[in-house]
C-alpha cells in the first residue's frame, strides 16, 4: 500500500509520519486489495484551535475518508485511525453481503409449503 503523510500548516516530525505509516498500514487487515492511502494533519483557525488528522484509503474504487480533530496530533491520528478501521469493517460488510445471494428462512418456507392433512370425518 502506498502511504503519503503531509501536513497543511502543520510540522510533521519523522516520528509522527512513522506512526502514522504503522498504524495505516494496520488497517489493511480488514479489507485486502486498499491501493492507497492519505493521511494528512491540518492546523485550525486561530490559536489553540485543534489539530485535524484525515485518513483517506482507496482501492478497488472503493474510497473510505475518516477525520478526528484534538490539540495533540498523536491523539487525533489514533482516533482517525479507529473511525477509518469502523468504515472499513462496514465496508467489507456490505461488499460480502453484496456478493452472496440473500437466503429466506428455510425451515419457516416448508412449513408453509408443506401440505395439511383434509379435514374430514375423522375415518380413517
Amino acid at each position: 500500500m502506498e502511504i503519503t503523510v503531509h501536513g497543511r500548516r502543520v510540522e510533521v516530525t519523522d516520528e509522527l509520519r512513522e506512526a502514522a505509516k504503522r498504524k495505516v498500514t494496520h488497517l489493511g487487515k480488514y479489507l485486502s486489495g486498499m491501493d492507497r492511502a492519505e493521511v494528512l494533519f491540518s492546523d485550525g483557525n486561530g490559536p489553540g484551535a485543534p489539530i485535524t488528522c484525515v485518513v483517506t484509503i482507496e482501492g478497488h474504487g472503493q474510497v473510505v475518508r475518516a477525520s478526528a480533530a484534538s490539540k495533540e496530533a498523536a491523539a487525533a491520528l489514533e482516533e482517525a485511525v479507529d473511525n477509518a478501521s469502523l468504515r472499513l469493517v462496514r465496508l467489507k460488510k456490505k461488499l460480502v453481503d453484496r456478493s452472496r445471494p440473500r437466503h429466506a428462512n428455510v425451515s419457516g418456507r416448508a412449513a408453509a409449503a408443506a401440505p395439511t392433512e383434509p379435514q374430514g370425518d375423522g375415518e380413517p
